[in-house]
């Protein structure tokens, strides 16, 4: 028959692998137990949290290919390789930063407070300099380098995530806690 094709058997669309109904039991069942794990490994509460989500994401697009007796095994499998990434990732960004925040210079303190005035006011900026350099090196590298980039140097948040290769919110919370930290400073209260 002219215009009647059929298709053969192996040219039809093949369905969709369907997800297994298990794992997003397991998912909810093994919570506590792959939040514990991961804590320990990761020995931080958020970037714990991180890995269990990725976790959770990788689970659930990969659920149509396990089998229900070594789910709780394959789902630990999955939260341990995630773990073993997110420190691989936290190192390598640790590395890039601090390497970063060494390169920098504290000159942009001077430009700061100005360079004009009287020796008494020298002498007070000098010590002011001192004081802000001495509490910003408290802080973790990652709170120096937002902190820098983005009051001193005037980059936007975005600009800065992309830079160091971070999302948005990890740069804006660096942010929060390394001025809230400076607020809290017993040294540059003193001062002001």
């Amino acid at each position: 028959m002219i215009g009647d094709v059929r298709l053969a058997e192996s040219d039809k669309e093949q369905p969709a692998p369907q997800r297994h109904p298990a794992v997003e039991r397991a998912c909810v069942d093994f919570a506590v137990e792959l939040k514990s794990l991961l804590a320990g490994m990761l020995r931080s509460k958020d970037l714990a949290e991180e890995a269990y989500q990725r976790t959770v994401v990788k689970a659930m697009q990969a659920s149509f290919q396990v089998r229900e007796e070594t789910l709780r095994g394959w789902l630990f499998r999955i939260a341990v390789n995630e773990a073993r990434l997110l420190r691989r990732e936290a190192k390598r960004d640790t590395d890039r930063i601090q390497k970063a925040v060494e390169q920098g210079s504290f000159e942009w303190l001077k430009d700061l407070l100005g360079s004009c005035g009287s020796a008494e006011q020298s002498a007070m900026r000098e010590e002011v300099i001192e004081k802000v350099r001495k509490c910003l090196a408290q802080l973790p590298p990652k709170q120096q380098l937002v902190i820098h980039q983005r009051i001193f140097i005037g980059k936007a948040f975005s600009e800065i995530a992309g830079d160091i290769d971070v999302p948005l919110g990890t740069v804006l919370t660096w942010m929060r806690r390394g001025l809230e930290q400076l607020r809290n400073d017993a040294e540059l209260q003193d001062l002001w």
